[in-house]
């Protein structure tokens, strides 16, 4: 039976590591197998991201703010090193970043973040970059800091459709009646998920829990659909305060209308198909914490806007990681005792 144990352990590791007295076939297993491990994991000198990274100059101190610093060498890892004027501090352009401290080369980000726009799970992932499920449970929430104003300034505009899903509590939260049956229907075990798509972007945010009101749909929309948009949704009367505050024209499809129809025919085919594609994204993470949900929502979001193509989606990440002075360290976020 695997244990906590498991989710930290390298991939490094075999049954035979400190044992000198092992046959033939376990000394060709534990070679073949440290092999791919170090295959996939270079030395950070010879991963040439020095190369990389030095191509890059902060703009300011990331410990005072200050604007003068000058070169002072570079670190045992080739990376061009600053010192600041003001607070003496030296400091390189991952300073501060998610890349701050880091041991595996700044490359298998790549890989890593393809997997996760192909929804492919965190164990998986794991197994197959060879890292501990730690190591991919830790990156995902660096990316999380990365996003997490990723959709603060959208702004939906012209055909807008709109609609909400619901995603269950984990089962230790589950409110019961007295009589310790749960409720039925959408009821406050159900995370109310909102998600609006125009025909460039697609937003999606928490909205409470249970069947939405008219308070918190204006609230978690604000901002985010052009006045005089057409929305097109299926007459959620939570709807209808948008509907005024922005003047919209609207279109509305009710369930009994659209009931039984193919997809070509159904006109709430597209958020409906959006739901479906967010549900199994979702369903690749199922253990996931709910407080985390907003993070993987900002990561959803993220996935299904532009650019089309992932190796522009990575692009945009790593130069946003460089850009932001966000930091997460990984006794922190696991609390583990030093």
């Amino acid at each position: 039976m695997k244990t906590k144990k498991h989710f930290s352990v390298s991939r490094r590791e075999t049954p035979w590591n400190d044992n000198e007295m092992i046959t033939p076939s376990q000394a060709y297993i534990k070679t073949v197998y440290q092999n791919h491990y170090f295959q996939k994991h270079s030395p950070l000198l010879k991963s040439g991201e020095d190369t990389f990274l030095n191509n890059y100059a902060p703009d300011k101190c990331p410990v005072c703010g200050s604007l003068h610093f000058h070169k002072d060498g570079k670190t045992k890892n080739n990376i061009q090193r600053y010192r600041c004027k003001d607070c003496d501090k030296r400091f390189t352009v991952i300073t501060g970043t998610i890349f701050e401290d880091h041991k595996l080369p700044v490359g298998e980000w790549i890989e890593y973040c393809l997997n996760l726009f192909h929804h492919v799970s965190l164990s998986s992932d794991s197994r197959n970059n060879k890292n501990a499920l730690s190591t991919s449970v830790f990156w995902l929430h660096k990316l999380f800091l990365i996003l997490n104003d990723y959709q603060d300034n959208f702004k939906l505009s012209g055909t807008v459709y709109l609609d909400e899903t619901y995603y269950t509590v984990i089962r230790k939260n589950v409110v019961k009646k007295t009589n310790g049956s749960k409720p039925r229907g959408i009821s406050r075990n159900k995370i109310c998920i909102v998600t609006a798509m125009d025909d460039h972007h697609v937003y999606c945010s928490v909205c409470g829990y249970g069947k939405p009101s008219s308070r918190r749909m204006t609230k978690v929309l604000e901002g985010h659909i052009e006045t005089d948009s057409t929305l097109i949704h299926d007459g959620e009367s939570a709807h209808n305060s948008l509907i005024c505050e922005y003047h919209l024209k609207e279109e509305t499809y009710t369930t009994k209308e659209t009931k039984g129809l193919s997809d070509k025919d159904n006109p709430l085919y597209p958020i409906n198909h959006l739901h479906f594609l967010l549900k199994n994204f979702l369903k690749a993470h199922s253990s996931f914490k709910r407080s985390d949900l907003t993070g993987y929502l900002n990561l959803f979001s993220f996935i299904m806007n532009p650019p089309d193509n992932d190796l522009e989606k990575v692009d945009y990440l790593l130069n946003s990681a460089l850009k932001r002075v966000v930091k997460l360290k990984y006794r922190q976020y696991f609390s583990v005792k030093p």
